[in-house]
C-alpha cells in the first residue's frame, strides 16, 4: 500500500512539474555550488539544463546526490527526501524518516554538516523545522562551539539556521 501511495505521489508530482518556473531559474543562476532540497521533483534539474551562460556550464556540471552522482561536477544538489526516479526513497511517514538512522543517510547527513561547516548553501523547498535537517545543525553548532566562536545563528521562527 505505501509503495503504491509513493508511485502515486511521484506520477502526480511529474505531470504537474514540466518546466520551472522563473524564479527556479533565477535560483539556480545564484552563485552557489552547492543546493540542498526536501523536494521530489526534477525542476531543479531541468532549470540547471536551461541555464545557459555561453559555453562554460552544462547540464552534465550537476551532480544530483545520492541518484546521479558526478564527482567532477561543480554544482551539487542534495536531494535529502528523494525523488521522483526513485518513488520507493521519497520520505513521507515517520518509518521513512527513521531511515535517516542508515549508513546511507548518515553519509549524506555528513555531506550536509560538512558543508554547513565550510561554504554557503542555498535551500530550496526546504522545511527549516524538518527534525533531522535541526538534529544536523544542532551537531554542527556543538562541533563548532557556535556559542562561543563568534559564529552567527539566525532565528526564523523557531528554527535556527547558521550564518556565515
Amino acid at each position: 500500500v505505501k509503495a503504491t501511495l509513493k508511485m502515486r505521489i511521484c506520477n502526480h508530482i511529474e505531470e504537474l512539474g514540466k518546466r520551472p518556473g522563473l524564479l527556479l531559474s533565477l535560483l539556480v543562476s545564484l552563485p552557489c555550488q552547492s543546493i540542498v532540497t526536501q523536494n521530489y521533483d526534477t525542476l531543479i534539474e531541468k532549470a540547471f539544463e536551461c541555464w545557459n551562460i555561453g559555453d562554460q556550464l552544462s547540464s552534465k556540471e550537476l551532480s544530483v546526490i545520492p541518484y546521479h552522482p558526478r564527482r567532477k561536477a561543480r554544482h551539487w544538489l542534495l536531494k535529502m527526501h528523494g525523488c521522483i526516479t526513485a518513488s520507493e526513497e521519497i520520505v513521507i511517514s515517520g518509518q521513512d524518516y527513521a531511515q535517516y538512522e542508515s549508513p546511507r543517510y548518515k553519509a549524506l547527513g555528513g555531506l550536509l554538516q560538512a558543508s554547513l561547516m565550510t561554504k554557503h548553501l542555498l535551500f530550496i523547498g526546504f522545511s527549516l523545522s524538518d527534525p533531522n535537517y535541526l538534529k544536523i545543525v544542532e551537531q554542527v553548532r556543538s562541533a563548532l562551539h557556535a556559542d562561543s566562536a563568534g559564529i552567527k545563528w539566525t532565528r526564523m521562527g523557531s528554527d535556527r539556521i547558521p550564518t556565515v
